[in-house]
C-alpha cells in the first residue's frame, strides 16, 4: 500500500493515543501490462536465451561436445535437431502473434515439434 500526501482536516478522524491522526492510505495501481502479455513476454526473453545458447538445452544435462560430435555424426540426428529448432520457432511465434495460424494448426506443429524430441531423445539413449 502506498501513503497519500495530502493532508486532510483532522475533523472526520479520531485522533489515535498520542494525538496523531491515522493516514490515508492509497491503493497500489494495477501493473500497466495484462498478465497473459507478460507471459508472452516471457516467453519470449526464454526463446531468446534458448537461441543464445544453440538450442542445447534438450540435452542441458550433457556434455555440450558430445551433443555437437552426435550432429556432426549422425544425419537423421542433425536433421531432427534442426527440424525440432525450427518447429521451436514456428511455435513461438504464433504464440507472440508474429505468425497468425490457427489452433488446429499450432496444436499440429507442437505435436510434431513434441515427436522429433521423442525421437532425438531415443537416439541420444540408444546412441553408440
Amino acid at each position: 500500500m502506498l501513503r497519500c500526501s495530502a493532508r486532510h482536516s483532522p475533523a472526520p478522524f479520531a485522533p489515535k493515543a498520542g494525538g496523531a491522526y491515522p493516514e490515508c492510505i492509497v491503493p497500489r495501481p494495477q501493473p500497466l501490462v495484462p498478465r497473459s502479455a507478460r507471459r508472452v513476454a516471457v516467453r519470449a526473453i526464454q526463446s531468446m536465451q534458448y537461441s543464445l545458447k544453440g538450442g542445447l538445452e534438450m540435452f542441458e544435462n550433457q556434455n555440450p561436445d558430445d551433443v555437437q560430435a552426435m550432429i556432426e555424426c549422425n544425419d537423421e540426428f542433425r536433421r531432427l535437431y534442426q527440424r525440432h529448432r525450427d518447429l521451436d520457432k514456428q511455435v513461438l511465434d504464433a504464440e507472440l502473434g508474429v505468425r497468425p495460424m490457427d489452433d488446429m494448426t499450432l496444436h499440429t506443429l507442437k505435436k510434431e515439434k513434441l515427436r522429433a524430441k521423442d525421437r532425438l531423445t531415443f537416439m541420444w539413449e540408444h546412441r553408440g
